[in-house]
């Protein structure tokens, strides 16, 4: 058995508000302002009457809307064989309708010919906040009540004060059965920190080791972690951000999972030769960022791209674990 151990800083968090104009993006129920942009844009001659495209109706009664998006199976083939459901909770990249009306937003969570044309398809184009506010909404958990997204911040960030933590999104692997993880965009207000716990369920097909992750995070981070949620646990957190409260612990994970690996800046985490974690097929991830954004007066914008490595469960290599220690007189700078 083999063994590392690695050190994190104690962390605090603390929260600003940004004012916002009347030409920008409200939502005092998040999932209200969003109906609304399906009901003004994608209803007037696809998704309403008695035979809707996608057999989606999105001029009906909020609730039964809501109930017709969230995880539930595209009718779209090729979006049905990938697993994605028009809304996955958590999951923006996993959502057909989100990258239905993505419009290179995001450059990696587009769609392919057999997924049909983008949305809204007789409509200009949603915009850049309209389109965000459906990610991020996801990336809450999707619910169906309460204001779960800072508008102020998303239209900040589109109004020019934003920052983009990494411009050049990292290319795929391609070695066969590797495979990219992204989290993002995840926003930050000005002269704030946040941190939070990201579950993510990998859907493997079958149980794998994986003998190397390479990790493109902002340099701007403090930390990302990634922990394995033990066995039968992970289904008592909620999908989605889950907000650290590093007064009363509330959001972590810790006590239901172990260490996967650590990075403070981003690095190609190899194990060495003939070792590796083993994944087995029912496992999901814990993400834990912390991000701290030291401008003044700019929103950090920010992704995690995490290149997998994998081996065949069969394999010879040793199997791989992994340790952590919390010295809270240990404080480290986020550039060291």
């Amino acid at each position: 058995m083999l063994k590392f151990k690695i050190q994190i800083a104690s962390l605090q968090l603390f929260i600003t508000c940004i004012g916002i104009s009347a030409t920008d993006i409200v939502a005092q129920n998040t999932f209200n302002a969003i109906n609304s942009l399906f009901q003004d844009n994608c209803t007037i001659s696809c998704h309403s009457g008695a035979s809707p495209t996608g057999n989606l109706d999105l001029s009906a009664s909020l609730s039964t809307v809501y109930s017709k998006l969230v995880n539930v199976n595209p009718t779209n083939p090729a979006a049905a064989a990938k697993g994605d459901k028009l809304i996955d909770p958590g999951y923006p990249h996993r959502s057909f309708l989100l990258r239905k009306c993505n419009n290179g937003l995001d450059p990696d969570n587009g769609i392919v010919a057999a997924e049909g044309v983008a949305m809204p398809n007789t409509q200009p184009a949603l915009k850049n906040q309209e389109i965000e506010l459906i990610r991020q909404w996801i990336l809450q958990g999707a619910p169906q009540s309460g204001n779960v997204v800072d508008t102020a911040v998303i239209n900040t960030y589109y109004r020019g004060k934003g920052i983009n933590s990494i411009p050049i999104p990292p290319p795929a692997p391609t070695t066969p059965g590797s495979f990219q993880i992204h989290l993002g965009k995840i926003f930050v207000a000005p002269a704030s920190e946040a941190e939070y716990f990201i579950k993510y369920d990998l859907k493997l097909l079958d149980t794998v080791k994986a003998n190397r992750i390479n990790a493109t995070i902002a340099p701007q981070s403090h930390h990302f972690i990634i922990y394995k949620f033990l066995p039968g646990t992970a289904s008592s957190f909620q999908e989605g951000l889950r907000l650290l409260n590093p007064a009363t612990g509330m959001g972590s994970s810790t006590g239901n999972n172990t260490l996967v690996s650590a990075w403070q800046i981003s690095r190609n985490d190899s194990l060495p030769p003939n070792t590796a974690y083993l994944w087995e097929k029912s496992s999901v991830l814990d993400f834990n960022y912390h991000i701290p954004n030291f401008n003044p007066d700019s929103v950090l914008g920010v992704d995690v791209y995490m290149d997998v490595y994998t081996e065949p469960k069969t394999s010879s290599s040793d199997i791989m674990y992994s340790s952590i220690i919390t010295d809270i007189n240990l404080f480290i700078n986020n550039d060291n």
